[in-house]
């Protein structure tokens, strides 16, 4: 499989709760940074994307954690047999993820 992830960060309310802390010193709940206008986050992330970046990073090897989950993932039924993931940044400085994935028993197209 060829996979690409690319973040939402305007529609990740807990990144924002963060970025408000970080930035603003000040707590708001889950509910505010929901209510919150677009451009307000998008300023957050502007402002710091350092922490935007490592909250995608975070995102991302729960994801893989999920995908490896040989149980319950969503490659369960084809074990994840090795992978391969690079990260990218767009031009706007948001990150996103390339990845290769190998699995067991994986159907051939002849």
């Amino acid at each position: 499989f060829f996979i690409t992830l690319s973040p939402a960060e305007v529609d990740w309310p807990h990144l924002i709760v963060i970025l408000v802390e970080v930035l603003e010193k000040r707590v708001i709940t889950l509910a505010q940074a929901i209510r919150m206008d677009r451009e307000q986050k998008l300023d957050l992330i502007r402002r710091d994307p350092v922490t935007t970046a490592r909250y995608f990073e975070n995102r991302i090897h729960h994801l893989i954690n999920f995908m490896m989950n040989k149980v319950n993932g969503p490659f369960s039924e084809h074990r994840v047999k090795d992978y391969y993931w690079r990260v990218e940044f767009q031009s706007r400085g948001s990150p996103h993820v390339h990845m290769c994935v190998w699995c067991e028993n994986s159907p051939r197209l002849e």
